[in-house]
């Protein structure tokens, strides 16, 4: 099964933790893990930059979310449990929690509406977000813009760099020397990594707020 984007993600956090005990997004992910029948490298898949794997990132962004509608609460530091609210909600047994869902929740309506002032987000994309979770779009946008950078600087180097002769490919295959053959394209990759004949024109530090260190002791 595919790895459930992070509003599919919301039903199953919260009936996880319908035993009001104190839980940790650790326990959240390993249980998404079973309920969705993720095999090894789903589990093991990580976003675009490395730094954290899919499933995580989603069960995140979830129970942010299901927190600012008041479902969940902040228990001890890096702990949460349910809240009697969350608890009538999975009593009225819905079929899906989502964004849409979360809106009938004033906190939740006033957290959305803090963000959108805060941003140029469109205020068709506060109603109908996407499934992708911020950090998923930053990534996608990234890889974009790679690609689109592969392209261009590709144009300016297969001259220089065109695809191999059978000549080339024939003498490699003889000698004992391991020579590994780089074309165009790959070239091109390699120059964006090492930053030859590209250069920086901005960066981004991008944050998020460390909820755990707001949450109590």
């Amino acid at each position: 099964m595919a790895i459930p984007d992070y509003q599919t993600v919301m039903l199953p956090l919260l009936r996880f933790l319908v035993d009001e005990k104190e839980h940790n997004i650790g326990e959240v992910v390993d249980s998404l893990a079973e309920t969705f029948d993720l095999s090894v490298e789903d589990r093991q898949q990580l976003l675009a930059s490395g730094q954290q794997t899919v499933i995580r990132n989603r069960a995140g962004w979830a129970r942010t979310y299901l927190k600012k509608a008041g479902l969940i609460a902040s228990a001890r530091r890096g702990f949460f449990r349910i809240t009697e609210r969350g608890q009538k909600v999975l009593a009225s047994k819905p079929e899906r929690i989502d964004v849409k869902y979360l809106e009938r929740f004033p906190e939740f309506v006033a957290f959305r509406e803090l963000r959108h002032e805060r941003s140029d987000e469109p205020t068709t994309m506060v109603s109908n977000p996407s499934d992708s979770t911020p950090e998923e779009a930053l990534d996608s946008a990234y890889q974009r813009l790679r690609l689109d950078l592969e392209a261009e600087l590709l144009e300016q180097v297969k001259a220089a760099s065109p695809s191999f002769s059978g000549d080339a490919l024939e003498f490699t295959s003889r000698i004992e020397s391991k020579i590994v053959l780089i074309d165009g394209a790959a070239l091109a990759k390699h120059m964006i990594d090492h930053n030859v004949g590209v250069s920086v024109s901005r960066s981004y530090e991008v944050k998020k707020v460390d909820s755990d260190y707001f949450s109590e002791e």
